[in-house]
């Protein structure tokens, strides 16, 4: 996905009206940061000795208020996505349900994902656990440890069952074997799925292996 103004007041409209994280490029924040370097460039440039003064410094302004809503726009997608991750994330320490969808989440997102984890259960396991159960705080300190281990373990295994596939014709909503709600999916977007599910797109020509 080419990344412009344009592109980016969509997936932040997505983002606003959605309560599920949107799918993006795995490549999303690198080729972020290259367009906003490339905007910066062109602020930077000197300008030729054909252009009037006027008509340039003219251009420059436009391109400064450009780029100042690029970032705001930038900002907000950021705070909201993470909003979203935060949520995932203490709803899978609450629950160590499988059935959180990670699928959504980006290269960058999925290493705080998984911290956002680590240090809710700790926090759980060493304040809210021995109120509940008459113990002393950190008297379960080693047990939580050994859990979250566990936890871990059980995080590092479901990332790695995803099977990573590229769309190759648009795929609309649909249910799969599991019933967890899957797309819509975009011509060439590449995503994370399970091997079952990611199997069935294989088999139907609407995917291909990555």
């Amino acid at each position: 996905m080419a990344i412009t103004y344009e592109t980016l007041f969509e997936i932040l409209r997505r983002e606003k009206n959605q309560d599920d994280l949107q799918k993006l490029d795995p490549k999303f924040f690198k080729e972020l940061n290259e367009y906003v370097e490339e905007k910066n460039n062109t602020l930077n440039e000197k300008p030729r000795l054909d252009q009037f003064m006027e008509g340039y410094e003219n251009e420059q302004n436009a391109i400064k208020i450009q780029l100042n809503n690029i970032r705001k726009i930038i900002r907000d997608i950021f705070d909201r996505r993470e909003r979203k991750i935060m949520e995932m994330a203490i709803n899978k320490a609450k629950t160590g349900s499988n059935i959180i969808d990670a699928s959504a989440l980006l290269p960058e997102e999925k290493d705080f994902f998984n911290a956002q984890i680590k240090i809710i259960s700790e926090f759980r396991y060493d304040v809210l656990e021995p109120v509940l159960t008459s113990q002393k705080p950190g008297s379960r300190a080693a047990e939580a440890k050994l859990e979250q281990k566990d936890l871990n373990m059980a995080i590092k295994e479901e990332n790695n069952k995803l099977k990573k596939v590229k769309v190759t014709e648009a795929i609309p909503k649909f249910v799969g074997v599991d019933l967890e709600i899957y797309g819509p999916f975009n011509q060439h977007e590449e995503i994370d799925l399970r091997p079952e599910i990611a199997d069935m797109l294989l088999k139907t020509n609407r995917a291909k292996a990555v």
